[in-house]
């Protein structure tokens, strides 16, 4: 979440405006926080209160979408899990 939060504002701070920021990410409760604006961890809550008039002021539209854990190449390191082969070119 704070990854998230950070590219909202680095991006706001750079001057971008009327823009569209996807990011997927795989834990669900974070998603879905942001999806709604709201969540019942207070950390989340705090982290989103900060963002939100960033967002708005920004006009900036910021869909997450979730990951399932097999399709986030990121994942893999941060579960101390070796890296699958790539994948055969089409």
């Amino acid at each position: 979440m704070r990854a998230y939060a950070d590219e909202i504002v680095k991006r706001a701070s750079k001057g971008e405006r009327a823009l569209a920021i996807i990011c997927c990410n795989d834990p669900h409760v974070v998603v879905s926080a942001v999806s709604k604006g709201r969540s019942s961890c207070i950390q989340l809550n705090g982290l989103l209160r900060k963002l939100m008039p960033v967002v708005l002021a920004c006009t900036l539209y910021t869909p997450i979408l979730w990951l399932a854990r097999d399709v986030n190449p990121a994942d893999y390191p941060s579960r101390h899990s070796p890296l699958p082969a790539p994948m055969p070119l089409p």
